[in-house]
């Protein structure tokens, strides 16, 4: 079942103080995700900051970390997914342009709730889909777009050539649902949880492959606990994924996990920058009251 295997993580977009990109930044933060163990990215996606970014700028960030990527032996998904078809299918037919392995795209995210019905969605992938011969995936996140696509509607997509989906649904039932659409279809393709939450259940329940925005402040972590489920030892494995669920709430404590991870990433040497406003960094003491906690529970923070 599809083309991506093990842990992608979701990578943050490095900015400069004056919120300009910073683009030795992305080049430093996925250089130490390979050195790590790494082998998958997930770019451009919310933790990726991809609201407040500007298309040329979301070209820019898919530009160098795709190349950087691509000079590591990575594999890199791009995320285009806007308010405007328009603007998906020209971030679409750039990622393709530049290499990307894969696209994905949430839904139109502005009417979701309120004039868009299931149609409108199926038309805004069809476009897409129409536009390039890359594999087009569907970014699933009802937390920020309210809607959520049924196991119904991916059988849909799927007939209109989807290849993947991002899935932020993490109960095992709804997994096995979806698990049993993409069978019923008899294709290749990428399923995979969009939460590190979700990380034993997924596996267990088939998935090949599961993101996780906690891989990029404590990938070895991450990576473990895939070496463990594949092979068949769920024990160890959960064992370790409770000491990342301590991080994962420390890291969401006193502001988005996303957010945390410049701070992780900066404190272990790894300079990405900062975060650009709406979004607002981590006090000094937020920050350090926040390594100390993750120190307390044994996470090694200068390594």
């Amino acid at each position: 079942m599809g083309n991506f295997i093990g842990i992608i993580t979701a990578i943050i977009t490095s900015f400069n103080k004056d919120g300009s990109i910073f683009e030795d930044g992305i080049r430093n933060q996925i250089k130490y995700l390979h050195d790590n163990g790494i082998e998958n990215l997930f770019i451009c996606g919310s933790y990726g900051a991809f609201p407040v970014m500007t298309t040329d700028e979301r070209k820019q960030v898919a530009d160098v970390s795709v190349t950087t990527a691509k000079k590591l032996f990575m594999n890199s998904i791009v995320q285009i997914g806007s308010p405007s078809t328009n603007i998906a299918v020209e971030l679409a037919k750039h990622a393709e342009d530049i290499g990307a392995d894969a696209i994905s795209a949430v839904v139109p995210f502005y009417y979701s709730t309120t004039i868009y019905k299931e149609k409108d969605f199926l038309k805004y992938f069809e476009e897409i889909i129409s536009n390039v011969s890359i594999d087009v995936h569907c970014y699933n996140n009802t937390h920020t777009t309210g809607f959520n696509v049924s196991p119904s509607m991916l059988g849909k997509l799927i007939d209109l050539g989807l290849t993947g989906i991002k899935d932020i649904g993490g109960n095992m039932g709804h997994i096995l649902e979806m698990l049993d659409v993409i069978k019923s279809k008899d294709v290749d393709f990428d399923y995979y949880p969009s939460s590190t939450a979700s990380l034993i259940t997924g596996f267990l329940c088939g998935a090949k492959s599961c993101i996780s925005g906690v891989s990029l402040s404590v990938p070895m972590m991450i990576n473990n606990i895939y070496g463990y489920m594949l092979n068949e030892d769920a024990s160890k494995a959960m064992e370790i994924w409770k000491k990342v669920m301590k991080v994962r709430s420390i890291l969401g404590k006193r502001s988005g996990r996303a957010i945390a991870a410049y701070e992780v990433l900066n404190s272990r040497g790894v300079n990405v920058g900062t975060c650009r406003a709406p979004w607002q960094k981590l006090t000094s003491s937020e920050s350090l009251d926040m390594i100390l906690e993750l120190k307390g529970i044994g996470v090694n923070i200068n390594g």
